[in-house]
């Protein structure tokens, strides 16, 4: 059995090609075959990841087919180093409460065609020409892109629009402690012109927010499908950690904010 699951092993064909065509000769390496062979090894593992990457890709329907939590938001369903897989699907088949508007919401601030109502500091519902809309707790959790941070996002569907002019998304953060409004709650936006042109420069925001406007299919990657806890730990630690250690003198603020850090 051992040597049959042998063949499963990628590396067991780079192997297979330096004994033929770079044969150790006498019982140690050359300096040069040791330095070769690592490199060969290092390059070899980058192009199978990338392989790997791009066959789940091409299986689940998306660009982003696994993805790695970085922050707390979304506690206590997922934590930061989980990695999670995801299945592209088309927008209208996505699970969550259905608002249907006439409008044209396409780059329009969430303030300009609905409300929302809190209780307790909590968001309760929100309102979309005079019908009031609660979130579904079995939502679909999406990933999509901010195009305000620049980063991708993993949070729950808080309300889905059947918009005059396609599909939109509200989304928001399950922890309770951090998330207690949805991710495209900017308070009033006011747009920001160049001088003497109608070319807009930027938005001024009343408050912080996670995206300027509700998501479009083309935003979101896709839905959750599979979790594998802790396995991304080491990504978190050097490429969000180490360099907020090095840069900020202090860890990431999503690591002190929620006090269920999990393993990572």
């Amino acid at each position: 059995m051992k040597q049959k699951l042998k063949w499963l092993d990628p590396f067991t064909y780079v192997d297979l090609a330096l004994d033929k065509y770079w044969p150790v000769k006498g019982k140690e390496k050359t300096l040069a075959q040791e330095i070769g062979y690592n490199v060969i090894y290092v390059v070899s593992a980058f192009a199978f990841a990338f392989i790997i990457y791009q066959a789940f890709a091409f299986a689940l329907s998306t660009s982003s087919p696994i993805v790695i939590v970085v922050s707390e938001s979304m506690e206590p369903v997922f934590y930061r180093g989980d990695v999670m897989f995801v299945q592209g699907i088309p927008a209208e088949n996505l699970a969550g409460t259905l608002a249907v508007t006439s409008q044209n919401l396409f780059e329009m601030p969430f303030s300009e065609f609905a409300s929302a109502s809190y209780s307790g500091g909590e968001l309760q519902s929100i309102e979309i020409d005079g019908k009031s809309y609660a979130q579904d707790p079995d939502s679909d959790i999406i990933v999509y892109n901010s195009r305000l941070l620049g980063e991708q996002i993993i949070h729950r569907i808080f309300l889905k629009i059947k918009a005059n002019d396609g599909y939109y998304f509200l989304t928001k953060g399950d922890n309770k402690k951090t998330n207690k409004t949805f991710d495209q709650d900017c308070g009033k936006v006011t747009v920001k012109y160049s001088p003497g042109t109608d070319i807009v420069e930027g938005y001024v925001l009343e408050k912080p927010c996670i995206d300027l406007f509700p998501e479009t299919s083309k935003e979101i990657q896709g839905r959750t499908i599979f979790r594998i806890p802790a396995v991304g730990c080491v990504k978190v630690w050097f490429f969000d950690d180490l360099p907020s250690l090095i840069f900020r003198h202090k860890m990431p603020d999503s690591y002190y904010s929620s006090g269920n850090w999990g393993i990572c």
